[in-house]
């Protein structure tokens, strides 16, 4: 047994004496009989079995990666030289040194891999041309995998500089 209030109207009707005379819109509907309606109301218990939602469990996933340095004996070994990127790292240097604090890498040696992926991206045929919002889900899926937002979010002004650098050269 649970002790539960429950609220309801009651109705009383109560008849004052009064001693004026009536208003002409009174007086036109004087004395017409008629039906006042009030409505009560009042609450009831209903007892009844429910389903409620007590906790919940929530429950985080997120991805890491890392970068490796990885030593091994291979078979062949195939080397691009783009002889062109060197006049560019001088300037991603100096643009590195002048602008740090707008770049998340601590030094230009952390940051070079990040600028080398936006040159490589923009001297890309298939990117000649486009703006680097347009190529960017390209680029973070082919260099970075599936590096997470976070982390994204820490290399992309790096890769960004070098891609438009390249496509404004």
């Amino acid at each position: 047994m649970v002790p539960i209030d429950l609220m309801r109207e009651e109705v009383s009707v109560q008849t004052n004496e009064l001693n004026r005379s009536l208003t002409a819109a009174e007086a036109a509907n004087a004395f017409q009989e008629g039906v006042i309606r009030v409505p009560v109301r009042q609450e009831e218990a209903v007892v009844a079995k429910e389903a409620v939602v007590t906790g919940e469990v929530v429950v985080n996933k997120t991805q890491t990666s890392e970068r490796q340095q990885i030593t091994d004996t291979v078979r062949r070994v195939r080397v691009d030289v783009d002889n062109n990127y060197t006049q560019y790292r001088n300037r991603y240097e100096q643009q590195f040194q002048a602008n740090q604090g707008q770049y998340a890498s601590t030094s230009f040696s952390e940051a070079e891999p990040n600028f080398q992926v936006g040159y490589t991206a923009a001297r890309d045929a298939r990117n000649k041309g486009r703006k680097f919002n347009e190529v960017e889900s390209d680029i973070r899926s082919t260099y970075y995998g599936d590096s997470s937002n976070d982390e994204w979010k820490r290399l992309r002004e790096e890769v960004h500089t070098a891609y438009d650098d390249v496509q404004n050269g």
